[in-house]
């Protein structure tokens, strides 16, 4: 029989501005049918509370940095992050990692 493993806290899992991006692009009904599986099962785990992934002041800074003809594809990352990051969006860095 399997074992379920309990967490006392969840995990927390960085993504990089790549990923948000890749991430975006599923969530606009674009992009690769295997990051779609990992999206659908990564948000599983982080609506469920078992996953953390918190955005970091470099994913802010990266959707600053755009030009006028990149406007749509930084409100997208945007939207990614909000949904992804959920609560943990806009916390300050050392809140999330030293808070457990």
């Amino acid at each position: 029989p399997e074992e379920t493993m309990t967490l006392k806290r969840p995990i927390v899992v960085y993504l990089d501005s790549q990923d948000f991006s890749k991430f975006a692009d599923i969530m606009n009904g674009r992009g690769a049918p295997d990051v779609a599986v990992v999206l659908d099962y990564l948000l599983v785990e982080i609506d469920a509370g078992r996953v953390i992934a918190p955005m970091s002041m470099l994913h802010l800074s990266e959707l600053l940095q755009y030009d006028g003809g990149g406007r749509e594809l930084a409100l997208r990352k945007a939207a990614a992050i909000e949904r992804i990051c959920a609560r943990w969006a806009f916390r300050y860095p050392s809140d999330i990692f030293c808070s457990f």
